[in-house]
């Protein structure tokens, strides 16, 4: 490692603190320009992020809402991970789903939201049926598939 490049990882650590302390400068110039109500000062958001870390009802909350996403991503990753291996191993189910996949794709989350409200309302079930939709299912699905795709196709090259 030459004598250059050691210095500048020596320097990483200075230059990462000297990026947030003027960030934090930035954000105390803001919130002094705009009212506190918009922008509070870094200070005041320190002073509510202890006062919520120890409050038992609001770490009950983040525990349930780490709960639920956790068991989003493996339903999402249960379901789209099998269906893209599918989709990637044969020809047959590719062309008669990858035209649900790619319309179900192009649908924004925004919009999908209502839907979801209608079907399941404003129950955990909901909201996690949202989230398998949303951030794992497709997701799972369409990497599974796109992966599987690129390996096959490297292997037709190599032979």
């Amino acid at each position: 490692m030459t004598n250059s490049k050691a210095q500048r990882i020596s320097n990483l650590p200075l230059l990462s603190l000297l990026r947030l302390g003027i960030m934090i400068g930035i954000w105390y110039l803001i919130s002094y320009v705009y009212t506190e109500f918009l922008v509070p000062p870094p200070h005041d958001v320190v002073e509510v992020l202890f006062a919520l870390a120890t409050d038992r009802s609001f770490l009950l909350d983040m525990a349930l809402t780490v709960a639920k996403t956790l068991v989003a991503v493996l339903i999402g990753c249960a379901i789209g991970i099998p269906l893209g291996l599918l989709l990637g191993y044969s020809r047959r189910f590719y062309d008669t789903f990858n035209p649900v996949v790619d319309f179900l794709r192009s649908i924004p989350i925004i919009a999908a939201f209502p839907i979801f409200l209608l079907l399941f309302g404003l129950s955990d079930q909901g909201r996690i049926a949202l989230a398998v939709f949303s951030a794992s299912l497709l997701l799972s699905i369409l990497c599974t598939e796109s992966n599987l795709q690129t390996r096959q196709e490297e292997g037709q090259h190599r032979q």
